[in-house]
């Protein structure tokens, strides 16, 4: 148990005056209590409590709630107490009426007699001040207090005796300021009248009577309010036609209403379009933050656009309508106030939709499918408005129709573009073409054609029967900070997904290719924005270098493409491959084994599958003949004292998938010459390359140098 200390008041002052009728803001007391105090609000100089917790909450004020007022904090375990600060509330109110003793109204004495004296008495806070006045047969001044003592009367103190009004005292200031809103509290007119005063609050703007006591109440601001308010006062004898006036400015500020006005409904593709974005509110300096274009989620960086700032207004101009001036504009505006809900930001949209001929988003022209079974080729399409018509003609000038081979679907789909830059998605089409039982007259160009009201376009791709994948082109290195970087675009892919594989040699052993990495053509890690891919290679020695690239799929591998040379002029310790790095380069370890033994050493594997089973998950035992002079085999001379026995470092690999699906075609390895070439048995060169191996040998050895890439020899 802990408490309570002492305690606190927010806000921190304990003393207000207010104005009868004003509000008073809620006061709330806080301490360090545990558990949790309970608090009571009391009165001074009243029994019991106000209120049973820690809001004191007394609204628009009344004379009667003038007094002090104390918090009181008890710990409901200990029953420990603290008392708050003492909070002062003074009310000014006063004088309503004023009372006269005797109450009579009429007086007829002699001639110099003494009259009573007659006291005039009224409530006010503070302190009421009093004067007496004769009003006829001229106003003047009969006393300066609350009494009138005229002692002996004389015939030219007969007559008529009256006060005020003589001012008009208003609760605001002249040019009083609310938001939007806000509730404003009562505007009290004030003046001092005998026998009283009357009220009356007018519009100046139409002259409408708003009120006809001595408070003008408005509750919640609307901008509608801001105008000019006058309060007149009368004294409520009606023969004494004294009145007093005053009046305010009431000035509501509002946080901004934003328009858009656009130039033309016509939105076609070449026509010009401006949108002008205004704001009106009060004040009327307005902050404009941006009018910006978005597709979705996406943000466009459309330089159409005025730059933004404290201006009246905004404009996006474009002189020549594209698709890529489709979007939702939206404008955003301030002007330092906030609106009924707390926002401070203002906005408006307008979607501006520009109608465009069709847009066919190829991402792959090319095609493959087998002879005898079906393709399906899809073209999908972005139409505003959408498309009436569409067509297909083969290379032969045959124009297809749907019949039992050729059908013809259209399905919703996400079309993805680009955007001044920036990738959006659109709502669009997909044209499907599917053909059956494809044969020899099957294969070839194909060109669509898709047409609305705006116009036409069309788009040829090429079907083409399953096969090895086409060289790969734009093939490009570059020597980064010690770090060669190769970058390629695919060729087709022959109807399967393809794997690339990258090898480099040194210059000064060409024929000793290594394999640096390999990846398939979905990895997306490797491809670039530009749509080429990328790959970098570390851990490579200082030394001149070639570099090749090998496409393969399941039907077999492309020929090599090469790389200009390139050098490494000298790399740093830290830089050397080590395991951590085998992300970047693709799995050089673990994935080259097997493509080493489809690209090189390809028929030997064929070989030996035909009497073995290849086990993908294994561990090597490999050597080198020490004293081997590395001449002999760029010379062309047979090893025959080669002991493949001698041992090597074990050598780990698992099997990555697309290495070894090129092994998996056809049951007669030799007779696949594409995917790889049969030993010359008559030609010892080939032998030398090939270590010495026959195809009759039993067991053929891949050997691994003791560094992290594997090379083959």
């Amino acid at each position: 148990m802990d408490g309570p200390s002492t305690i606190s008041l927010s806000p921190l002052a304990t003393s207000y005056t207010k104005t009868e009728g004003d509000t008073l803001r809620d006061i709330t007391c806080s301490t360090v209590c545990h558990p949790e105090c309970a608090y009571t609000w009391s009165k001074v100089g009243t029994t019991g409590t106000i209120r049973n917790n820690a809001l004191l909450n007394l609204g628009q004020l009344s004379r009667q709630e003038a007094g002090s007022y104390i918090c009181i904090a008890t710990n409901p375990r200990s029953s420990v107490t603290q008392n708050g600060p003492t909070v002062d509330v003074k009310v000014i109110f006063g004088p309503n009426t004023a009372l006269i003793n005797p109450s009579n109204m009429n007086y007829t004495i002699n001639e110099n007699q003494p009259i009573i004296t007659i006291v005039c008495s009224a409530t006010c806070y503070p302190t009421c001040t009093f004067s007496w006045k004769e009003t006829t047969p001229t106003l003047s001044s009969a006393s300066d207090n609350h009494n009138l003592a005229l002692s002996e009367v004389t015939r030219e103190e007969a007559g008529t005796y009256q006060y005020g009004p003589d001012t008009a005292a208003l609760s605001v200031i002249s040019k009083y300021t609310v938001t939007e809103g806000d509730t404003l509290l009562n505007v009290t007119c004030s003046s001092h009248c005998w026998p009283g005063c009357s009220y009356t609050w007018r519009n100046v703007t139409n002259n409408a009577i708003m009120s006809r006591n001595r408070s003008l109440m408005f509750g919640p601001i609307d901008r509608y309010m801001t105008d000019t308010y006058r309060c007149d006062v009368a004294n409520i004898y009606t023969p004494y036609t004294k009145t007093a006036r005053s009046e305010f400015q009431l000035l509501a500020q509002y946080a901004p209403d934003v328009s858009i006005v656009q130039s033309t409904l016509t939105l076609t593709e070449g026509s010009t379009l401006i949108l002008t974005c205004s704001a009106n509110g009060y004040p009327s300096q307005y902050t404009i933050t941006g009018f910006k274009q978005t597709v979705g989620t996406i943000t466009i960086p459309n330089d159409n656009t005025e730059a933004a700032g404290v201006r009246d207004n905004i404009s996006v101009r474009i002189p020549y309508n594209i698709l890529q001036d489709t979007g939702l504009y939206t404008c955003m505006v301030h002007n330092n106030v906030k609106d009924i809900d707390g926002n401070l930001l203002q906005t408006d949209s307008t979607q501006i939709d520009v109608k465009v001929k069709p847009r066919i988003f190829l991402a792959e022209d090319r095609f493959a499918g087998p002879t005898g079974g079906q393709v399906s080729i899809s073209i999908p399409i972005y139409s505003n408005p959408v498309f009436t018509n569409y067509g297909v003609q083969r290379y032969d000038g045959f124009n297809l129709i749907e019949d039992s081979k050729y059908k013809f679907t259209e399905n919703d789909a996400s079309i993805q573009t680009q955007f001044y830059g920036r990738y959006v998605t659109l709502n669009g089409r997909v044209l499907q073409m599917t053909i059956q039982n494809l044969t020899e007259v099957d294969f070839g160009e194909y060109t669509f054609w898709i047409s609305n009201e705006i116009g036409s376009t069309s788009a040829s791709v090429t079907l083409s029967a399953r096969s090895i994948p086409s060289l790969p082109t734009q093939l490009n290195v570059a020597v980064l900070e010690k770090v060669p970087v190769f970058v390629w675009n695919e060729g087709f892919n022959g109807g399967y997904v393809q794997t690339f594989l990258l090898q480099t040699s040194s210059t000064s052993h060409e024929h000793l290719w290594t394999n640096r990495t390999s990846i398939l053509e979905t990895d997306n890690v490797y491809i670039s924005s530009t749509g080429f891919y990328r790959v970098n290679i570390t851990g490579l020695e200082v030394g001149h270098f070639v570099a090749r690239l090998i496409a393969y799929n399941e039907l077999g591998n492309a020929d090599p493409v090469s790389f200009q040379p390139f050098e490494i002029i000298k790399i740093s310790a830290k830089e050397n491959i080590n395991p951590n790095h085998v992300p970047v380069i693709g799995g050089v370890v673990g994935g080259s084994l097997g493509v080493v033994v489809v690209v090189v050493v390809i028929v030997l594997v064929f070989i030996l599958r035909r009497k073995y089973t290849l086990n993908c998950s294994f561990n090597m035992s490999l050597s080198k003949k020490e004293d081997v002079d590395s001449n002999q085999l760029r010379n062309n001379a047979d090893n025959a004292g080669y002991n493949a026995a001698e041992t090597y470092e074990v050598v780990s690999t698992m099997k990555e998938t697309p290495n070894y699906d090129v092994l998996n075609v056809g049951n007669e390895r030799p007779d696949n010459t594409h995917l790889y070439t049969p030993l010359d048995e008559s030609n010892s060169k080939s032998h030398i390359y090939y270590e010495n191996v026959k195809k009759e040998d039993p067991m053929y050895t891949n050997t691994v140098l003791k560094n992290p890439v594997q090379t083959v020899f």
